[in-house]
């Protein structure tokens, strides 16, 4: 994706790059909108550093979390 040309309130839509795309091989994908953790997180994986409801602590080069196969962003 890359920003378009500003329309006359000033934003500036994404548009699609063509052949830009590709697949990743995932078991799961758990999709995170908002300001705050899904609260299901800690639940599922209470193993998760840091645990309670607290944004997730992830390695600054690879966004790997405490548990070497889950990465976040």
């Amino acid at each position: 994706m890359e920003l378009g040309e500003a329309d006359d309130s000033g934003r500036r839509r994404p548009r699609a790059i063509p052949g830009s795309e590709y697949l990743i091989d995932v078991d799961t994908v758990v999709v995170g909108i908002g300001t705050s953790q899904n609260p299901l997180i800690p639940q599922v994986l209470p193993e998760l550093e840091p645990p309670g409801g607290k944004p997730v602590v992830v390695n600054e080069e690879t966004m790997q979390t405490s548990i070497p196969e889950i990465f976040a962003v």
